[in-house]
């Protein structure tokens, strides 16, 4: 399950930077470009809720599991809507960018001295 959740990552990955590289390339009135964003939701959402999943089957959910994937999705979420002009979704990606500089300040074990 995990397996799928990374293929999922990765094409909403790939999907979130190709309308870059189009642009970059004079690309700029393709259609597939105003579909894209939406591939990188679904697959983005696909995987967490894959992985998510995964980690209720496991019973290994922790603060620090689910507070990465909260952040993975607040930045796919917030860089896809920001893609589709939607008024507010920079909020989004500075969010999930704070939850994961949170992330990274918080330990994942706590030493028993």
């Amino acid at each position: 399950m995990t397996k799928w959740a990374t293929y999922s990552f990765v094409i909403a990955l790939i999907s979130m930077l190709l309308p870059t590289i189009f642009n970059a390339l004079g690309f700029e009135g393709s259609t597939i470009i105003d579909f894209l964003p939406y591939f990188s939701i679904v697959f983005g959402s696909a995987g967490v809720i894959l992985l998510f999943s995964s980690m209720m089957k496991n019973k290994s959910i922790n603060l620090s599991g689910v507070m990465l994937l909260l952040s993975i999705t607040l930045i796919i979420y917030g860089v896809s809507l920001n893609r589709l002009a939607i008024e507010g979704s920079s909020y989004l990606l500075l969010t999930g960018v704070v939850v994961i500089g949170v992330w990274l300040i918080i330990p994942n074990k706590i030493n028993n001295n």
